[in-house]
């Protein structure tokens, strides 16, 4: 079992998978979702990706990146971390 069930379209997420790309405990998923620190974005594939899903969560400035076929089989998976955006006055300072 991967975690992750397609049903009708609709697509559900264990805790648990989230929380291990997020480095975070699964107890503090559901309400890091809730309250938006999570967020998250589910893209259907098309064409040669038809049948395939990109699921994408970020929380902070962690992202994970899940692909996933219609049995919810994890495909690819990537963690990564954005750096920081630095201002133009940082820019210049810096430069």
């Amino acid at each position: 079992m991967t975690g992750i069930v397609i049903e009708d379209g609709n697509v559900e997420v264990d805790a648990s998978v989230i929380a291990a790309g997020l480095q975070i405990t699964p107890a503090l998923v559901q309400s890091q979702l809730r309250e938006g620190h999570i967020a998250s974005r589910l893209e259907r594939g098309e064409g040669a990706d038809e049948g395939t899903y990109r699921l994408t969560f970020t929380f902070g400035r962690l992202q994970l990146q899940l692909v996933v076929d219609e049995a919810g089989s994890i495909l690819g998976q990537t963690t990564t971390t954005a750096r920081s955006r630095r201002s133009p006055t940082q820019a210049s300072a810096a430069g």
